[in-house]
């Protein structure tokens, strides 16, 4: 019996701690939307902390898998979320795993209250967090990329006729962005230090263009790397690539617009329904009961 109590107590307790952690992973955003590389002064939640060196334990034995694809999966999602927490693929898959082990011992020890079904689904939702934390993380970024990039192009755009080059615009916006709480900085700062350790213009953007595959970054990148091949003059590139990006943000913004009168019918109906049972309910009843005669 002490052995059972002690039992269920040590897999409760791992479940809470490893959902304790996914919690205060999510929490955690970073600032400006680049990567909070660990061992540095950037502060990691304290329960990251505890558990760190047992995710490199479990890392090293995830790393001897050889799981190529899906490690290769789960690295593009993890620069495309903007390398939270400086967490690998293998670390993350290591995370993955932690929550699969304390999923299916909180599953275990909760089997009669959950049944079976419950067990299983408790420790696929642990096991699958770490990347359901990730594509949200990747999903929210690539959405703020999205709104910075039509504001910033309109600023490359005046600095670019006011006689100031491509790098030089985006150093001068970088240097007037550099605590603005949103990605596109940091990723116009990893540019300029590609360009400055001997990269192309080209394939620096098209490393950018890589790390945030975005509609409205690949457009910009597009944009500066076909006026560079053609010869075309910048500046009109991107006052083209301005008008794209406006029209985009309009067309998404309708698509909201148009989505939020369908969704804001529910509870209309549902106000419309308990507006009718209100004023008419007493009529309802009894007629059910046969008393209007």
């Amino acid at each position: 019996m002490a052995t059972g109590l002690l039992s269920a107590f040590v897999a409760l307790s791992g479940g809470a701690f490893v959902a304790a952690l996914f919690a205060a992973l999510s929490s955690h955003p970073g600032p400006g939307g680049a990567p909070t590389v660990r061992r540095t002064d950037a502060p990691a939640p304290l329960l990251f902390r505890l558990l760190e060196p047992l995710l490199g334990v479990v890392a090293a034995h995830v790393r001897r898998l050889g799981l190529g694809g899906v490690r290769g999966a789960v690295e593009r999602l993890r620069i495309r979320a903007g390398e939270p927490l400086g967490l690998d693929a293998d670390e993350v898959l290591a995370l993955c795993g932690l929550g699969l082990a304390a999923g299916a011992l909180a599953g275990a020890v909760l089997a009669g209250s959950l049944g079976l079904a419950g067990g299983l689904a408790l420790t696929a939702a642990m096991a699958s967090y770490p990347i359901v934390w990730l594509r949200s993380r990747a999903r929210t970024r690539l959405a703020g990329l999205d709104r910075s990039l039509a504001y910033a192009n309109d600023l490359l755009v005046l600095s670019l006729e006011a006689g100031a080059d491509l790098v030089g615009a985006i150093r001068q916006y970088v240097s007037g962005t550099a605590n603005a709480p949103d990605p596109l900085p940091y990723e116009f700062a990893r540019v300029l230090k590609d360009l400055e350790l001997g990269s192309t213009r080209r394939a620096a953007m098209e490393a950018f263009a890589a790390r945030a595959p975005s509609e409205a970054v690949k457009g910009f990148v597009v944009a500066v790397v076909q006026a560079e091949q053609r010869g075309t003059p910048l500046t009109q590139a991107l006052r083209i690539q301005a008008v794209a990006l406006r029209t985009a943000r309009s067309q998404r913004i309708e698509v909201r617009a148009g989505r939020a009168s369908v969704l804001v019918m529910l509870p209309l109906v549902l106000i419309f329904a308990a507006t009718v049972l209100l004023v008419f309910g007493g009529v309802i009843v009894r007629a059910m009961r046969g008393e209007l005669m």
